[in-house]
């Protein structure tokens, strides 16, 4: 493969996006989608982790630790049931109970044990965030690392969602499809309707350098636009391995979209194929906004295992042992479908 002719190819592609509306509409519709979702149902950035506190005997510094720290809210409270209540009615992710004499306690090296009441409906990273803050604080009133024991409580199973989560699935795999299941189809059919396309293999451009040049772009935009989507809704602080997922659903759009591209056609065609497969696509995203649903449904089909794990990483944390049966059973849809695209292009050779 010729590295120029793909580049060339990219350039091509992108300055005459800048004037087609399907090349926008990658960008627009999951902004779109999720600028209505935010302005209706929540804010655009996620809440700080908010942590509620009882100081038994009060005068102690762990508060003034507290306030200093950006990354969080406190609720001072009077009482241990009224911590225990503002936990149980999801006001505070973390509720703590610090002992009298709290400092002198440190400094003499004495056990320490704090009570920690846990939301079971908190997210993951606002628990880290809150133990993260705790353990701070207590080091900053005793450098010298006093053990401390925490004994955890939950309260509640494990969390339910905003309507916002429960949405961020659906307006995720409308930006990796967008971007790389219609724009990769919509590149190849455009080509054939202005009749180029025997123009352009007449030139050094091979085809699979054409198509390797349409994937390669639908890839990036794909990706681009999926995290975007997850930043403006989760937040920066997404872990590494959630770029697994999202690569490999970018690579499954494309297949997808090449190979309807490659039988298509036409727009019309192509606009037909996409309302069929529309239900077939998104079904799985449909399925985990309502978890009351057999969940076991939203397996059937090949989507679900780009967006499962996306969804458990970005909200729940989720470590890559916890996703990697689906991350491998994507793995698998992806050489496969590759295979198939293997196929359908060697036919697209014989007819040119």
């Amino acid at each position: 493969m010729n590295l120029h002719n793909i580049i060339v190819i990219i350039k091509k592609e992108v300055r005459g996006g800048i004037k087609d509306p399907l090349f926008l509409m990658v960008f627009i519709v999951p902004l779109l989608f999720t600028l209505i979702f935010q302005l209706v149902f929540g804010r655009l950035w996620v809440q700080k982790t908010v942590i509620a506190i009882f100081q038994e005997g009060g005068g102690s510094r762990i508060i003034q630790e507290f306030e200093q720290n950006d990354a969080i809210r406190i609720i001072e409270l009077l009482s241990v049931n009224a911590v225990y209540t503002e936990v149980k009615d999801k006001k505070a992710d973390v509720g703590v109970i610090f002992p009298e004499n709290l400092e002198d306690k440190l400094k003499n090296a004495e056990k320490v044990i704090l009570k920690v009441y846990i939301n079971g409906e908190s997210l993951a990273k606002n628990r880290t965030i809150a133990g993260t803050a705790i353990a701070s604080a207590l080091r900053n009133l005793s450098p010298n690392l006093t053990p401390v024991n925490f004994e955890e409580i939950q309260i509640g199973e494990e969390k339910s969602l905003n309507l916002i989560q429960q949405a961020l699935p659906i307006i995720v795999l409308i930006a990796i499809l967008f971007g790389a299941f219609m724009l990769s189809s919509t590149f190849l059919v455009k080509e054939k309707e202005k009749r180029t396309l025997s123009a352009l293999l007449v030139t050094p451009i091979s085809i699979s350098e054409l198509l390797f040049a349409y994937g390669l772009l639908s890839v990036t935009l794909s990706l681009f636009m999926a995290l975007m989507i997850l930043f403006l809704n989760v937040g920066f602080n997404l872990p590494i391995i959630i770029l697994i997922p999202l690569i490999l659903g970018s690579i499954f759009g494309v297949e997808l979209g090449l190979m309807l591209g490659i039988f298509a056609k036409d727009m019309a065609t192509i606009f037909a194929a996409i309302k069929s497969l529309g239900i077939f696509l998104y079904a799985p995203a449909i399925v985990l906004i309502f978890p009351n649903w057999p969940q076991w449904i939203a397996r059937i089909f090949p989507t679900y295992y780009i967006i499962y794990p996306v969804f458990r990483i970005s909200i729940f944390r989720d470590s890559f042992s916890k996703v990697s049966l689906d991350l491998t059973i994507l793995s698998g849809l992806v050489v496969l479908f590759y295979i198939l695209l293997l196929q359908a292009i060697n036919r697209l050779k014989n007819s040119y």
